[in-house]
This record gives structure tokens, sequence and C-alpha cells, in this order.
């Protein structure tokens, strides 16, 4: 997107609360507040300086529970591996 013309903050906007309002989720997703489900990305650099940083996952939170990188691409292998057998 930011190639196409986009700033990384219109990028990361389509992303999350613009997603929200399609669904009309505002309530509980699309932006981070007291209250809403605890889904995000935290980045080992800042996306909106250099829209690459997208890349340099430093975990997930999903629905309140931290997942680091080294337990994503360990279960990403996993899959992968079973992936394989089928």
């Amino acid at each position: 997107m930011v190639d196409e013309g986009f700033t990384p903050f219109e990028a990361i906007e389509t992303g999350t609360i613009n997603v929200a309002r399609y669904f009309g989720t505002t309530a509980e997703t699309g932006t981070i507040a007291t209250g809403k489900r605890a889904d995000l990305i935290l980045l080992n650099g800042n996306p909106l300086q250099d829209i690459s940083n997208m890349e340099k996952r430093a975990g997930v939170m999903l629905n309140g529970h931290w997942l680091p990188e080294s337990e994503i691409q360990q279960r990403l292998e996993t899959i992968a591996a079973k992936a394989a057998t089928m």
C-alpha cells in the first residue's frame, strides 16, 4: 500500500480501525483502549518511520495472552511440517 502512495499511517489504519468500522466492531476492536479486545502486534521498530518495521515482530498479544516471536515461529514450523505430510 505504501508503494502505491499510502502513508505508513494510512496503511496501518487500513488494517486496523478501518476494518473495525467496516464490520461495525469499533467498540471492541480497531484501536487500543481499556475494555477492548487485547489483540495486537508489538514491533521492534516504528512502522510510521519505516513501514518495513512491520516485519520486525517481537510478539503478539492474542485474547490477552502474550506469544513471543519465538513461540510463533515454533508453531508455524509445526504447521508447515504437518502440511508437508498431507
